[in-house]
């Protein structure tokens, strides 16, 4: 997120992430719309995350070694199949003597086919969704040419279980919040952060048989959020304290310091702190090289789209830079590669110097329409200090660029053997398309130090008050 633009509504839903203390036990945070949510969190729900992580929400999970007892804490009390109703997000006990059938039929177009995935094998419990063929058109009663209605004729599901709703919700009263949620169990420390970011989030839930560090596969640890103490003995905790944080609004008490976007936080001891939420502020307005004639007056606010990049960490190794015709790629951000958890992805120009139906951002199918590669290049040659200062912030240990960017790109720079030239520095560069042949040396490359400019994350409001007064730290409302 830049902010020498508006707030954007890139998190304008509630997501959720996992945290874990200082004795190993594991929790889900749930956000809700304002944040703090820290970069590099993808949006998904409490209930996406209970039995492990979706790498690309359809058919890749990094399963948690959860035990039975862990499992079942994430279902209700279980029934008869004759008394579902919606079989909707629910898991079944199946007769474990008839599992190469139970797994035939999954496969039938009417069956939720990334969906049924073993929760137990000891216990023949599946996560499973059947209600495509679960109703007529009445919705009454099960259709007889269906998939459910056969592995119920050939008595196949035993037992069906509803799945516990981690959903919580804030509300507020004489400036007060009051939290409320639906479920009655959990294996994990359940933490809920309200609306509002002036208030902290609350403990929802201590499990009986709560998740272990070591129960999560190696290769995943590292995007779980630690936080020090326990939670056994905490209700709160402020995420934005440990790690740059999302946060929108409060633009009195946003300031940028060396390039670096700070928003005061509330601390669980009562008292506020200035926490990243943005790097890399760099006006474009500064290097356009299309001002003069727009005739602008006010940073880029007039007739300038804005585009959207891409924080996944604020120690990145990888610089990713994309066209402003294409679409940052999700998955970047999902996904446990290293490549991608170290990347910072940013278009090669920041704003767009053209208004498109009077929007204040740029979006790829109306970029597309009315901007052609030959005016991006015009406009990127005139303006690539913008990139160049952001490349001697981050001094990246590789540049990677999607196709279309590696156009105008290697046109201006004049790449040679795998490596760009950038303000007299040597850079390792490699085009998206070459990854897969090349993906060892660039992960290695993605895995070093970083080495760029050191911001501080937290600065005290004493400190700050200081730069503001000396100058150094500028007023972001003055900015927009």
């Amino acid at each position: 997120m830049k902010i020498d633009k508006e707030y954007p509504a890139t998190h304008s839903m509630s997501t959720a992430w996992y945290v874990v203390d200082d004795e190993g036990n594991v929790g889900i945070m749930d956000y809700n719309e304002n944040g703090p949510v820290p970069w590099g969190v993808e949006e998904t729900s409490c209930e996406d995350l209970a039995f492990g992580h979706w790498e690309d929400y359809e058919s890749k999970i990094v399963r948690f070694n959860l035990t039975n007892e862990q499992i079942l804490d994430l279902l209700k009390t279980p029934h008869k199949p004759s008394d579902e109703k919606m079989w909707y997000e629910c898991a079944v006990r199946i007769n474990k003597e008839k599992k190469g059938r139970f797994l035939e039929l999954c496969n039938k177009e009417d069956i939720d086919s990334h969906k049924p995935f073993c929760l137990s094998e000891e216990m023949g419990l599946y996560k499973f969704d059947a209600f495509e063929c679960a109703h007529d058109d009445n919705c009454n009663e099960i259709p007889v040419n269906g998939t459910l209605k056969t592995m119920l004729d050939e008595q196949i599901i035993i037992e069906v279980y509803g799945l516990q709703l981690l959903e919580m919700y804030d509300q507020y009263k004489d400036d007060e919040v009051i939290f409320e949620k639906k479920f009655d169990n959990s294996p994990f420390y359940m933490f809920a952060q309200p609306y509002w970011t002036e208030f902290l989030p609350r403990k929802m839930h201590q499990p009986e048989h709560p998740v272990k560090l070591e129960q999560i596969p190696e290769q995943f640890r590292h995007r779980l959020h630690k936080i020090p103490g326990s939670f056994m003995s905490m209700d709160t905790f402020q995420i934005a304290q440990y790690y740059p944080c999302e946060m929108y609004g409060y633009e009195d008490s946003t300031y940028i310091v060396n390039g670096c976007v700070y928003q005061l936080s509330p601390l669980p001891d009562g008292t506020e702190i200035y926490t990243k939420v943005g790097m890399c502020h760099i006006p474009f307005y500064n290097y356009c090289s299309e001002k003069e004639k727009f005739h602008c007056e006010h940073k880029c606010t007039t007739q300038c789209c804005q585009i959207f990049d891409l924080y996944i960490t604020d120690r990145p190794t990888v610089l990713i830079i994309f066209d402003p015709r294409e679409k940052t790629v999700y998955n970047w951000q999902v996904e446990t590669n290293m490549i991608f958890q170290n990347s910072f992805v940013t278009p090669y120009i920041s704003r767009l110097p053209y208004r498109i139906n009077n929007n204040n951002y740029a979006f790829q199918d109306e970029i597309i329409k009315y901007v052609n590669q030959e005016f991006l290049s015009k406009v990127f040659e005139g303006s690539r200090g913008y990139i160049e200062n952001i490349i001697n912030d981050i001094n990246p240990q590789v540049i990677l660029v999607t196709d279309m960017a590696s156009e105008i790109i290697k046109d201006v720079y004049k790449p040679s053997d795998k490596s760009i030239n950038v303000n007299g520095v040597e850079y390792p560069f490699y085009s998206l398309s070459e990854l897969p042949q090349n993906s060892a040396i660039i992960d290695e490359l993605a895995r070093m130090p970083f080495r760029g400019k050191h911001h501080p994350h937290l600065i005290s409001k004493e400190e700050m008050d200081s730069l503001i007064r000396n100058g150094t730290a500028k007023a972001y409302k003055t900015l927009i």
